[in-house]
């Protein structure tokens, strides 16, 4: 079944711009874990994914969140920034994965930051990402 959805992507100045996305593919996950450690980049994801038809997103900010939210109530899907600051997100993928529980990376630095040999198959959201590269992430 054929589903509408507003997309945005970033425009060459920085803002965003709006077109329709046509999707077949999988549904959207109930809930979505968000770990960024950039205000305005989760804040500006957060959005994105409420405007995609993500009922519940859930937001955090490093590993010691990350951790409190999948054990009080478990994300149906994540997106993980990996450079949080101090610490990386693999902490929070080892969990995910013993969980069940599927994620993708998001990060800026491509192939250049060092991935672990067990998450080398983890999708993978290059920042800045556009809304059809999350909604992927999100339908993977």
């Amino acid at each position: 079944m054929a589903q509408q959805f507003a997309a945005r992507a970033w425009s060459s100045t920085g803002g965003f711009h709006l077109s329709d996305l046509d999707s077949d593919t999988a549904p959207l996950p109930a809930s979505v874990l968000l770990v960024e450690d950039n205000i305005i980049i989760l804040l500006d994801t957060e959005d994105v994914l409420k405007e995609l038809g993500v009922p519940l997103v859930m937001t955090a900010t490093n590993v010691t969140e990350a951790l409190d939210l999948i054990d009080r109530t478990p994300p149906a899907r994540a997106l993980l920034d990996v450079d949080l600051g101090m610490e990386t997100s693999f902490r929070i993928a080892t969990r995910l994965a013993e969980s069940g529980i599927p994620f993708a990376f998001i990060t800026g630095y491509g192939d250049s930051h060092p991935i672990p040999m067990e998450f080398k198959n983890v999708p993978r959201v290059l920042k800045p990402h556009t809304t059809d590269a999350l909604l992927r992430a999100l339908q993977g």
